[in-house]
């Protein structure tokens, strides 16, 4: 027995071909052969249970398939052959089918045995230790699964290159049905296409790229290709599939049309066994997209066998337009072709047919044709015979050698070249085409076969006439790049001039032997050439290397001669540039050009032709002008209009703006600067004035002078100061690069002899004022002002006096500088402030920012006051809201600040004031033209208890910055003027903050989500709030009131003009929030009542008071809350909700609420409700008992008490009702300094909503 018998085991129902067992027969030295085996069922089971029995040599059936002898219980196989050679070992597998349920006993176990030597009939005697029994196969309740197998795309329809290996040829996917996975131990593939078995080789099958299996060589006789995978078999697990694909070699040489198609046939080509059950199974099929059906077979894509393509057009970026060839040249371009190959394989081009074919000439005409493949030549070269120029051999099958080879998927472009002769004719036409596809001929690189015609296209195979000509062109033209008109300064060298296009036709190349210019000059006056003199010298020819054409001419006077042989290739330009020196006498005045007179003024030689050539056309450059540089003067914009502290140094006057002109570089030696102004400068204002670039200084300093230099108009005095080459720190001056500007600036020193008020500035009176020397041309430029600003007669001058002069841009002396102040836009606004018990305080609170911005000078702030202001009354305007009660005790400390840096030390109140004296070295400088922030900071008292020191709850201080000394930095003035009053010392500024509450708590109240924002009838969350308490104590809350806006049914929540009336309203007006339809007083219709208030974090309804103020009863008459509509009609309905009791929350805690109501109007399509609390409150108010309770109080001659009071009767006083108090709350801090009694409702630590966090809230919204 082989060891590769299975083990024991379970086997199910309808399995086939199970392995049962393996039997190892050795062949010795001598070999046998084996015609009979007979094999006997044993174990616990019936015949019944096996369908079949049959024998294997791996995956090839021995003798036919035999079933047991029911009386014997045996099947013998005596068709057999088999052969086991001598010193091999060969292996007979064994197996059965088992039958299916009803037939086969579940439980049944069955063995196969070979039982004795004489059940083996064979050439020789075979011996062994029998019987040789397999184990026991135990037939189980289940059934095999399924495997599907099914034809795949890719690999896709293609044609296969003739010689190509390894190329897909067919897919299949193999799918296990969820019932068990399968080991596939054999896959059969048959060809069915028209190629030979010996087209294709190498044949073998990969699952994801990699081959599973052996190859196999060559097809069988029945053209199958036959993969035993039995040693490792490919596994499919249960519900998922794998895709396994065919490869296979082509054979090389196939030319004709061959298809290549793979299937597997029938279903016994798969042979698999059921990972569970243990039997082999037949495969089915998918079947319109069904998978497990009956198997039909599965038949791959059609492949085809061919070779490369090949593509040929005109190649129109190289192929030559019609030209003109010129007898006797040679290698002249006639046509260029573009060889086109496709993905499959390369080609070689073995032979090419070019034919003159549309033209009047012939043979007689070209000679010498040549293929060249960019710069190499590839064939020729080769002469016509009978109109065709022939390249190259071809013989049938693969071409060892060719014209060039093209690789797959690439181009070449071959261009065609032939001599023109001597004898050529004259304006003959001439081309080389290729006419047709049988004018080429080429192989496959590795098919190594002819590319049948089939697959060789001709795209475009014309190419154009081209005329025979006795002799070449040549045009003259002036060059794009020929410098523009410009201007040249005297004694400027080696300027170019011109540029000239030389331009040889298509016919041949040319020879220019000679070159004269022309040279005019003073165009401007008559377009005239230069008749004595040098007017332009040392004139040259340049090549595009720089080399120079012929020699230079020294000093031409009207024409300027060169001579050299250049060739210009045809159908190229050769530009040549014109230079020349502009003499320093004798120049054009004012302008001149370079030009080409006429035709005669060029030689030139037809290289080819050896005729003269008369060139075409003439070249005139641009006008040139010959002059000096220039500089134009403009006063600059900066530095304005200023005013500036007496003391101040280098202090910018005004601006000079130098701009040199394109012709050269210019330098300023002299430069005298006057004053100007429309008050008065005097020689003492000012001192140490010089000229600077930016922050580097140009010259020494010099002082304003008195002498003759200075000028008297009208009355006043312009002084004077002057700056010649010797006092330029460069002892020369100010350069300008040609085409640009540079800005100088005028500074001076405010000496301690200036006087206040005095106001002028520098300028330029004339432009002899200043001297200008051109650094090339060494010529003396005149300047050109462009006066101003404004009307100003000079640079910044005027030479009139005030106030003429005040056009100019002047600085204003003053004595000192200015200070600012403003209140911050971010001065703290008027909040409650929870400053906590009387151990407690809140520290760093902002209480009052101050802008401070300082003017001309770094003004220093020695000293700053700062008050609590006292009463309404005593307070500054400046302060925008009233305050009330406040005293020093709400204060422990007050400190100043500048962003994060503190001024000086904390500091108590004293009688309301403090005063801040900082140290000399620790000033608060706010520097020149900038603004700093001083803020106020304050540690607030906590609320005392009634026999404790700090804060009472409602305590409202506010502060104020009262004064502050101040000291220039450059002035040394300590009366300098702050917010437009001068001589203050301290000044007072009053600038003031915002009122602050101080309480030991607070809430804070936020709107939260609903969890529904549908609106229907029935009861419905109508606003869901959170109320938090602040860390410093509880606080608690007795009255809320929200404000209810929307449509129902279409009509606007709110009320009409009787509604609001007063007196007279009915008494069930009010019971519930109402929609107007129509009209004053009608149309009314109540839409939602039964309002409650609901503790959502504890889970329980707030119950709503039932008496007022006095203990009088409240007729809630159903409502659940009192109603009031806003004064405005149109802004809906106050809901106000009076809790039986104080609601508390604990110190840092939070609770939610919510508002329900009962809609009992059908809302329509559009309608919503939308609830939130308003922040009615408009001030805060005093603590008093009678104020921060419900607020419902009974008016003389109302309803009895017993009677109660239903919500809306005039008789019941809400002072709330309408526009203040949404929200009444305490911070439970009696008993306190003002009121010594426990808190309750009518202890004075009441208060409004003014101010609360949070409030307005959010709306929320219910829509339909």
């Amino acid at each position: 027995m082989d060891p590769g018998t299975p083990a024991g085991g379970s086997i199910a129902l309808s399995a086939q071909d199970a392995i049962f067992l393996r039997l190892k027969f050795s062949g010795g030295a001598d070999g046998y052969t084996i015609s009979k085996l007979i094999i006997t069922r044993g174990g616990v089971a019936a015949d019944a249970d096996l369908a079949d029995v049959k024998l294997w040599d791996g995956t090839t059936q021995l003798d036919s398939t035999q079933a047991l002898d029911t009386n014997t219980h045996k099947a013998t196989f005596s068709g057999m052959a088999f052969e086991v050679p001598a010193g091999e070992t060969k292996v007979v597998k064994v197996t059965a089918s088992i039958a299916a349920s009803g037939t086969a006993t579940v439980g049944d176990s069955a063995k196969l045995i070979l039982k004795v030597a004489s059940d083996i009939t064979a050439t020789k005697t075979i011996g062994g230790t029998f019987p040789i029994s397999s184990n026991s196969m135990t037939i189980a309740g289940i059934s095999v699964g399924d495997l599907d197998v099914a034809k795949q795309t890719p690999p896709a329809t293609t044609t296969l290159l003739s010689g190509s290996v390894d190329q897909a040829i067919g897919g299949w996917k193999f799918t296990a049905s969820t019932t068990e996975g399968f080991d596939v131990h054999k896959i059969v593939v048959t060809h069915v296409g028209s190629a030979t078995a010996n087209d294709v080789s190498n044949i073998k099958i990969k699952y994801l790229g990699e081959q599973i299996g052996s190859t196999v060589a060559t097809l069988d006789s029945q053209n199958r290709a036959i993969f035993d995978l039995s040693a490792d078999p490919l596994y499919i697990k249960a519900g998922s599939s794998k895709i396994v694909k065919a490869y296979a070699d082509v054979a090389s040489g196939i030319w004709t049309s061959r298809t290549v198609i793979f299937e597997i046939t029938q279903y016994l080509d798969v042979t698999a066994y059921g990972a569970n059950s243990g039997g082999a199974t037949t495969v089915k099929t998918t079947v319109n997209s069904t998978t497990f059906q009956t198997y039909a077979k599965q038949t791959g894509n059609t492949m085809t066998i061919g070779q490369g393509t090949l593509t040929i057009n005109i190649d129109s970026a190289l192929n030559p337009a019609t030209q003109n060839y010129v007898k006797g040249t040679e290698d002249r371009l006639f046509s260029a072709f573009k060889f086109t190959t496709g993905s499959r394989e390369g080609v070689r081009i073995a032979k090419l047919r070019f034919k003159i074919n549309n033209g009047s000439g012939g043979a007689s005409d070209v000679s010498n044709v040549t293929l060249w493949d960019g710069l190499t030549q590839v064939a020729g070269p080769v002469g016509v015979v009978g109109n065709y120029a022939t390249f190259g051999a071809q013989t049938p099958g693969w071409d060892s050698s060719g014209l060039f080879d093209v690789p797959a998927s690439s181009n070449k472009t071959i261009q065609v070249k032939a001599n023109i002769p001597t004898g050529a004719g004259t304006s003959a036409t001439l081309d080389f085409d290729i006419a047709a596809v049988g004018d080429i001929w080429a192989d496959g690189l590795d098919s190594q076969y002819d590319i049948p015609s089939g697959s060789i296209t001709l795209t475009s195979g014309n190419a154009n006439l081209h005329t025979v000509i006795a002799n070449g062109t040549l045009s003259l033209a002036l060059s794009a790049q020929t410098p523009s008109a410009q201007t040249y300064v005297i004694g400027a060298e080696s300027k170019e001039f011109t540029r000239i296009n030389l331009t040889a036709g298509s016919g041949e190349d040319i020879i220019v032997s000679g070159i004269t210019l022309t040279i005019n000059n003073n165009i401007s006056n008559s377009d005239a050439n230069a008749t004595s003199g040098a007017k332009l010298i040392n004139i040259k020819l340049l090549k595009s290397d720089d080399t120079q054409y012929g020699l230079t001419s020294a000093t031409p006077i009207a024409t300027a001669s060169f001579n050299e042989s250049l060739i210009i290739p045809a159908s190229e330009t050769i530009t040549l540039r014109a230079f020349a020196t502009v003499p320093t006498t004798s120049y054009p005045s004012p302008d001149t050009n370079v030009k080409i007179n006429a035709v005669a003024d060029v030689t030139a030689t037809g290289v080819g032709s050896g005729a003269t050539i008369t060139p075409t056309g003439t070249v005139t450059g641009n006008t040139l002008t010959i002059s000096s540089g220039t500089l134009t003067v403009a006063a600059a914009a900066t530095p304005g209009d200023q005013t500036r502290i007496i003391g101040d140094t280098m202090v910018p006057f005004s601006g000079l703006v130098l701009t040199a002109g394109t012709a050269e570089d210019v330098r300023v030696t002299r430069v005298m600067l006057r004053t100007s102004s429309s008050g008065s400068i005097q020689p003492g204002d000012v001192s140490n004035i010089a000229l600077y670039d930016g922050d580097t200084k140009l010259t020494a300093s010099e002082n304003l002078t008195t002498s003759s230099d200075s000028i008297t108009a009208s009355g006043f005095t312009h002084h004077s100061v002057e700056f010649i080459a010797s006092d330029f720190l460069n002892s020369q001056g100010i350069d300008i690069t040609k085409g640009q500007q540079k800005t100088i600036t005028v500074k001076g020193d405010l000496p301690s002899t200036a006087i206040a008020a005095h106001l002028g500035s520098f300028g330029v009176s004339t432009t002899d004022d200043i001297n200008t020397t051109g650094l090339f041309s060494n010529t003396d430029i005149t300047e050109t002002f462009t006066a101003g600003p404004a009307s100003a007669t000079g640079i910044n001058y005027e030479s009139a006096a005030s106030p003429a002069a005040a056009n100019i841009y002047e600085v204003t002396l003053s004595a000192a500088g200015t200070l600012a102040t403003a209140a911050a836009a971010d001065n703290p606004v008027t909040k409650i402030r929870a400053v906590g018990g009387e151990d407690s305080l809140l520290s760093n609170v902002e209480v009052l920012k101050v802008n401070f911005t300082a003017s001309l000078e770094d003004i220093d702030i020695k000293q700053i006051i700062v008050e609590r202001v006292l009463t309404a009354s005593g307070l500054n305007p400046t302060v925008g809201t009233a305050i009330g009660e406040s005293s020093d005790a709400n204060v422990v400390s007050i400190t100043l600040w500048d962003g994060l840096t503190q001024l000086g030390s904390a500091q108590t109140l004293s009688n309301a004031s403090t005063t801040f004296n900082l140290p000399a070295a620790n000033y608060w400088r706010i520097e020149k033209s900038t603004t700093k922030t001083l803020t106020v900071k304050a540690n607030l008292s906590g609320v005392a208890t009634n026999n404790g020191f700090g804060s009472k709850p409602g305590d409202a201080p506010t502060f104020k910055l009262h004064g502050i000394d101040v000291e220039g930095k450059s002035s040394g003035s300590n009366t300098l003027s702050v917010d437009g009053t001068a001589d203050a010392n301290p000044a007072l500024i009053e600038r003031g903050g915002n009122i602050q509450y101080l309480r030991k708590s607070k809430p804070t109240l936020t709107a939260a989500s609903l969890d529904s924002t549908v609106l229907t009838t029935g009861e419905k969350v109508l606003f869901r709030w959170n109320v938090a308490a602040d860390s410093g104590g509880a606080i608690g809350w007795k009255r809320v009131v929200f404000n209810i806006t929307g449509t129902l049914a279409g009509n606007i929540i709110g009320a009409t003009s009787t509604m609001l009336s007063g007196t007279g309203v009915s008494n069930t007006a009010r019971n519930g929030v109402y929609t107007v339809t129509s009209g004053s007083g009608i149309g009314v219709t109540r839409s939602i009542n039964q309002f409650k208030v609901w503790d959502v974090t504890e889970n329980q309804q707030v119950t709503a008071t039932t008496t007022d103020a006095s203990g009088y009863n409240i007729s809630t008459n159903n409502v659940g809350a009192i109603i009031r509509v806003d004064s405005d009609g149109s802004a809906g309905t106050n809901v106000i909700f009076v809790a039986n009791t104080e609601q508390q929350v604990a110190a840092g805690a939070s609770k939610t609420y919510e508002l329900r109501g009962t809609i009992l109007t059908s809302p329509s399509s559009g309608d919503s409700v939308l609830a939130r609390i308003a922040d009615l409150s408009v001030a805060g108010e005093a603590t008093t008992t009678d104020y921060y309770h419900a607020r419902l109080i009974r008016t003389a001659g109302a309803a009895s008490a017993t009677n109660g009071y239903v919500p809306g009767d005039t008789s019941l006083i809400d002072p709330y009702a309408s526009t203040t108090g949404s929200f009444i709350w305490t911070d439970r801090s009696a008993p306190h300094l003002a009121d010594s009694n426990t808190h309750s409702q009518n202890t004075t630590d009441w208060t409004n909503d003014y101010k609360v966090d949070g409030l307005p809230t959010a709306t929320l919204s219910l829509s339909r």
